[in-house]
């Protein structure tokens, strides 16, 4: 997490160039615009980004739907081409609403749901449910039912209470739902540890140390009503260093194996999870999907040969790298505040609410100025929101424009998990989401106001 107390900051911005910068962390179709000398300003999908939000609303999420279809055909078409038979499940977590499951619907992707709400907003869009994947670590009844009733394609198990669930339910509406075991992979990812998934010291999972992992597959091919895959495993998102990847193909197929040995049950499908890391800021470095899935299939191949096991369904679960670099932010700077010989703070009309990445995970991004795009960043400044937390930090030190009141402040990278985490800390509502392509916008989530908020109040007796 940042510290504000830390030394002054730096007397000058960066000297990439903005271009250079858009390519790296920017959504496919963002440019500068130089054609008129009075407006450099940014333009994304063909529609200006500095005056988007005074049309619509500020704060404001801005989604570039050419960026999220290139990467989903791009998870699509590599997987393909290493796995005969694949799954590529995009991870409704990172950004959730109905229009992009249907984006991912005719892109030809499945999707990955972890919560009946996610369930149902899918369901909402007409999803095909047998292309739905259930994850959770902690599924309620309803959940439990809905994804049974709805015939969701897999649902993923976590534990040998969810094996009870599942078998009296689909027990009870006659069904024979298709499942998969979660299992720690015992592989720590290069990460942050809120984000590590993979280790044996974590709340995701059946652990295959201590013998649950085995307990609950075989739980499961002991049931009339219940009809097991294969395996699952997740190490972590935000990774950038992709070899721990062969360490959780190997770890799967380990387990693999010897479920084949004791019980004769032969896993069809492995489920690699995601969490490919994304360029948040100029320095990150991640690996090309192209290049991972090479990786992964190549692995997967020799893996499997090594061992004499079939060669099974390979399914991946991309999220943050679909939709990350499509998404930036917009904000209106409202106040500048200098603390001589410190630092320049610049307070923005969101803050912590509409992205609290920064605070839970000390995570870092790129801005710049969307009215001033076509000039360097010369000058430095900590990017604040506006609720009562002093780790209410958007960017400590960002590299930005000359900036003054009023100008659009946009950043980079905010596109997953921005949204989606949002609140309403301060009772101020959350930002609208406005999709950009071939030179138009379209809202596809209003911004809330006072009344969402104050809607859900109600006015009862104590009851007995």
């Amino acid at each position: 997490m940042s510290d504000i107390n830390a030394a002054p900051a730096p007397e000058h911005g960066d000297n990439m160039k903005v271009e250079d910068l858009i390519k790296v962390v920017g959504p496919l179709t963002a440019k500068v615009d130089d054609s008129d000398l009075h407006e450099k300003h940014l333009w994304v999908g063909g529609v200006n980004v500095a005056k988007l939000p005074k049309m619509t609303s500020s704060p404001l999420y801005i989604m570039d739907e050419e960026h999220i279809r290139t990467n989903l055909r791009a998870w699509r078409d590599n997987m393909n081409a290493q796995f005969e038979r694949n799954r590529v499940a995009y991870a409704f977590k990172a950004f959730t609403c109905k229009e992009m499951a249907r984006i991912v619907e005719e892109e030809d992707v499945s999707l990955l749901v972890c919560s009946g709400g996610e369930l149902a907003i899918a369901l909402a869009a007409d999803f095909p449910a047998d292309r739905i994947v259930m994850h959770g670590n902690n599924k309620s009844d309803d959940e439990i039912q809905e994804a049974i009733l709805n015939g969701v394609g897999t649902i993923v198990v976590d534990n040998l209470q969810e094996v009870g669930k599942l078998e009296m339910y689909a027990d009870l509406f006659d069904e024979e739902p298709e499942l998969l075991v979660r299992i720690k992979p015992g592989v720590v990812a290069d990460t942050h540890t809120y984000v590590q998934t993979g280790e044996e010291d974590s709340k995701f999972g059946c652990s295959i140390a201590n013998g649950d992992a085995m307990e609950v597959t075989k739980a499961i091919l002991d049931s009339d009503c219940l009809k097991l895959k294969g395996f699952a495993a997740h190490i972590g998102s935000q990774i950038f260093n992709i070899e721990p990847f062969d360490l959780e193909i190997d770890a799967v197929l380990d387990f693999a194996c010897k479920i084949r040995e004791e019980t004769g049950f032969v896993a069809d499908e492995i489920d690699l999870g995601g969490g490919l890391g994304v360029a948040y800021t100029k320095d990150d470095v991640p690996t090309p999907v192209d290049e991972f899935a090479a990786r992964i299939g190549a692995h997967m191949k020799e893996a499997c040969e090594q061992r004499n096991f079939p060669m099974p369904l390979v399914a991946v679960q991309p999220g943050r790298s679909i939709v990350a670099n499509a998404g930036i932010t917009c904000y209106r700077a409202t106040t500048i505040k200098e603390v001589p010989g410190l630092r320049t703070f610049i307070a923005v009309d969101g803050g912590m609410s509409d992205n609290i990445r920064t605070a839970l995970y000390g995570s870092k991004y790129e801005a710049i100025i969307a009215n001033k795009a076509g000039y360097p960043r010369t000058d430095v400044a900590t990017i604040v929101g506006k609720h009562c937390e002093s780790g209410d930090i958007l960017i400590e030190n960002a590299s930005l424009q000359p900036y003054e009141e009023n100008d659009t402040i946009c950043i980079f990278g905010t596109g997953a998990y921005c949204y989606t985490m949002s609140s309403n800390y301060n009772s101020i509502g959350k930002p609208g989401v406005t999709f950009v392509k071939d030179g138009k916008y379209r809202r596809v989530i209003r911004p809330q106001e006072i009344e969402d908020i104050l809607a859900l109040e109600v006015d009862e007796p104590y009851l007995q």
